[in-house]
Formats: C-alpha cells, sequence, structure tokens
C-alpha cells in the first residue's frame, strides 16, 4: 500500500513456455491483489513499465479482474478479422476457442471498480502492450507515462517436431473499440505525460503523484 490508501502491484514479464509457471504466475499475483483488497484501496496503481513481453495468456489472465467488460484487446489479421481476447472460468479464450485452462489455488479476485492507474514507459513492450491496449478506453482506468516501445504484432508459437518453437506474426493489436496499432515503434500513448527527469526518484515521484491525483480526482 501506497500511503496507506493506493494499492501498488506489478505485473512482471514472464518468459516460460511451462505451464506450471503460468499457474505460479496468476496464483502469486491474485494472492498479492487479494491481500491488498482486505485494505480497502482507494484506487490502484498497475505497474508494467520494466514489462518488455512474454507469454500474454498468463498476463491477461492475471490482470482479469481490473478489466470491466469483455472483448477489450484482440488481434485483427491480415483479412481484417477480429479475435477477441476472453478469460472466464480459469480459461483464455481467442474468439470463441478455449486455448489455455488454468490451475488457480488462490481465489479470483473481486471485480475491481475503483480507479486503475496504469504506469507504463518505453520498454513496456510485446505481451504487455497488448495489456496497455486492453485499459485504452476504460472508465474508470488511465495510462500515465510515456509511450511504449512498438512491438504491437500478434506472434502466435508453434512447436516444431525438434521441441524448438517458432512464431510467426499473425495480425495487429486491436483494442475495444476496433483501432488497430498497426505502425511499428509507434507504441501505444498514454493519457498522462511523464517526462523523464535526469533524477531517476524525481522520475518516479512524477509517475506516483500522476497516479495519486488521478485516483483522488476520480474518488471525488
Amino acid at each position: 500500500m501506497k500511503e496507506n490508501k493506493y494499492a501498488y502491484i506489478n505485473l512482471p514479464d514472464i518468459g516460460s513456455f511451462n505451464n506450471d509457471d503460468w499457474n505460479e504466475y496468476v496464483n502469486e499475483f491474485y494472492r498479492q491483489v487479494n491481500l491488498l483488497q482486505k485494505q480497502k484501496p482507494k484506487g490502484w496503481i498497475l505497474d508494467i513499465r520494466e514489462n518488455f513481453g512474454g507469454m500474454l495468456y498468463p498476463m491477461f489472465a492475471a490482470v482479469a479482474p481490473f478489466l470491466d467488460v469483455a472483448n477489450v484487446v484482440g488481434i485483427k489479421d491480415a483479412e481484417g478479422e477480429i479475435d477477441y481476447f476472453n478469460y472466464k472460468n480459469n480459461k483464455f479464450y481467442e474468439g470463441k476457442q478455449a486455448t489455455q485452462n488454468f490451475i488457480t489455488k488462490e481465489k479470483k479476485p473481486k471485480r475491481i471498480n475503483s480507479p486503475v492507474a496504469v504506469l507504463i514507459k518505453k520498454k513496456t513492450g510485446s505481451s504487455a502492450e497488448f495489456i496497455t491496449a486492453a485499459f485504452v478506453g476504460q472508465k474508470n482506468a488511465t495510462l500515465i507515462g510515456e509511450n511504449t516501445q512498438g512491438l504491437t504484432s500478434g506472434n502466435q508459437e508453434y512447436r516444431l517436431d525438434d521441441g524448438a518453437f517458432i512464431a510467426l506474426t499473425v495480425g495487429n493489436i486491436v483494442n475495444r473499440s476496433g483501432t488497430e496499432y498497426a505502425n511499428i515503434g509507434q507504441g501505444i500513448s498514454p493519457n498522462v505525460i511523464i517526462k523523464k527527469s535526469k533524477e531517476k526518484n524525481e522520475t518516479a515521484l512524477a509517475y506516483l503523484s500522476a497516479a495519486y491525483q488521478y485516483i483522488d480526482r476520480e474518488n471525488k
């Protein structure tokens, strides 16, 4: 807890293909959210500044309690078809197809309706940009920081006969309104811009200050 009233939680990158690691990732995130919810925070700070990407499935399952509706982020393919991602009943869905089943020992946190400040920066990339896009247009959420990395293509991993994997680009990220992020390197823009300071501590404090101000404003 920050200032005894703002719940802060970090969503880290994860590069493992191991299902047990994915389950542990989601369970630990849920455990921390449940602990923070008991303290009845007035708002949340979701930090993905250092998340450079990796496996989307566990990341999306982890943040699902923070998302207000279904169909908030997906992939638009070369034919213009959109498959939105969703998570329900411990399953990750790509369109109508369930592509991953999670085993969660921790109780899924209650839906979070209080304000959510999502912290992003240039390092935020790839799968973390899917998470960023999921919050674009959400009424109780805002993006704080700087444009993300701009690796906004959707890649699918396929296992080869020798046990290796190959990743193929299958489309681009789209948000809940259907906006496509197709320009490499452009990234996703924040609602509140934080300019880097020469002093690292000053930049970190600027992020937190902006998050506190947003949460306080939304609670009025």
